[in-house]
């Protein structure tokens, strides 16, 4: 069974009748249907006794019922799961609750509070919720990252030991000399070309489509063998030695589930995998190619199909070569745009509505999009974040808003 939230009412002494009464009345808001849930905790060696349900946990939900429980809570931190510590106005739980995140921010901990859990209220609970299952499904992951070499991740300047402490992410590196061996000696994908060999194209053939399928047969070899979650590739010297793509192997990666990032840009590829855990939708990531006041221009040669509405293969953008996807989206839709910093302290957020959706320019990326976003764009230049911001549809920023509190992010 997939992991699920552990409701964990902590006391420092029993009162059958109240204690009782406090928990009965957070699990029926919450929804006992949708969590596990302990007996009342007094000690650590309660802690220690029920160890294995806790660790099977994916998120703790700790209920301070009285006082007193600050060391209780410390202690269920130790499992590194992401927390949310629940207080109530009474019998001194929202005291102990503040003293426990005071010691647990220090501890560098995935944590957050709600107070005074009600009706009115519950539905923040509910998205605290959410953004912690989406967090925990990275944490202690692998994910891959296919570039010229070791040297090359350095000079980007991610702050790799941050990320480790935040999410506990372990990268899985190959260069690409290897990858290109590996490329020569893959057939090519049968799902992939089935799914991409009748769709609307322009200066595409049928063998650029069987070329580029192996990109991803290579890639899911390597995804399976290592167990990563998810992968960017450095495109450009892959296309420059092959004149193939990596455009269809990352759309149809998406479209599976399977995050890809271009450019092995790894700030990016952490964005996505948040936003598409958060959401349960496909991502987009794109070049920043203007903005002006509340208007934004996002552009790459590469897209979800399931994100497109409407889509076509046609030759990608900057070398000629292969073959790209040309998505566009409806005018007037909803969409959040997300990023976070390559040192991993940082995260920009904002939605807007699409303003176009169709590709207008024969002057950079095939898909092209431009937003309106609810603020003024030029916190972009004047606060500089990413090349490249990442793209959900929806109305997403309350939840991105609260993961910036998880993680520790200055929201820019």
């Amino acid at each position: 069974m997939p992991s699920r939230p552990l409701f964990t009412p902590l006391c420092s002494r029993f009162n059958e009748v109240k204690v009782r009464e406090l928990i009965s009345y957070h699990a029926d808001l919450i929804g006992r249907g949708n969590i596990d849930i302990l007996e009342p905790i007094r000690s650590i060696d309660d802690i220690d006794a029920k160890a294995s349900y806790i660790e099977s946990s994916n998120v703790i939900l700790a209920l301070a019922c009285t006082g007193g429980v600050s060391r209780l809570i410390i202690k269920l931190s130790e499992f590194n799961k992401p927390m949310i510590i629940i207080s109530h106005p009474k019998q001194n739980s929202l005291a102990s609750a503040l003293h426990s995140a005071i010691i647990l921010n220090k501890k560098d901990k995935i944590f957050t509070l709600h107070h005074n859990l009600s009706k009115d209220n519950v539905n923040e609970l509910r998205k605290k919720i959410k953004v912690a299952e989406a967090i925990s499904e990275l944490i202690n992951n692998k994910i891959l990252l296919i570039v010229p070499s070791k040297n090359w991740l350095i000079q980007e300047h991610y702050d790799l030991g941050n990320l480790e402490r935040k999410l506990n992410l372990e990268l899985v590196l190959m260069e690409l000399k290897e990858f290109y061996d590996l490329y020569e000696r893959t057939k090519p994908h049968s799902g992939l070309l089935a799914k991409y060999i009748n769709a609307a194209k322009f200066e595409v053939s049928d063998n650029d489509i069987k070329e580029s399928s192996k990109v991803f047969s290579a890639i899911r070899s390597i995804l399976e063998k290592t167990k990563a979650i998810a992968y960017g590739i450095r495109c450009f010297p892959f296309i420059l030695k092959t004149g193939v793509t990596p455009c269809l192997a990352i759309s149809h990666s998406i479209d599976l589930g399977i995050v890809g990032s271009c450019e092995a840009d790894l700030g990016a590829l952490v964005t996505m995998l948040l936003a598409k855990n958060i959401t349960g939708q496909p991502v987009f990531m794109g070049n920043i190619e203007d903005l002006d006041g509340n208007d934004l221009v996002l552009a790459h040669c590469t897209i979800s199909t399931k994100l497109a509405d409407t889509y076509e293969l046609v030759r990608h953008f900057e070398t000629g070569e292969s073959v790209s996807v040309r998505g566009s989206l409806k005018r007037g839709g909803e969409v959040t745009i997300i990023r976070l910093s390559n040192d991993f302290n940082k995260i920009y957020i904002d939605t807007g509505k699409i303003v176009k959706g169709e590709a207008w320019s024969d002057e950079f990326c095939r898909t092209q999009l431009e937003i309106r976003l609810s603020h003024d764009a030029s916190i972009l230049l004047e606060e500089p974040i990413a090349s490249h911001l990442v793209l959900v549809k929806g109305k997403w920023n309350k939840e991105f808003e609260i993961l910036s509190r998880y993680l520790k992010l200055i929201m820019i």
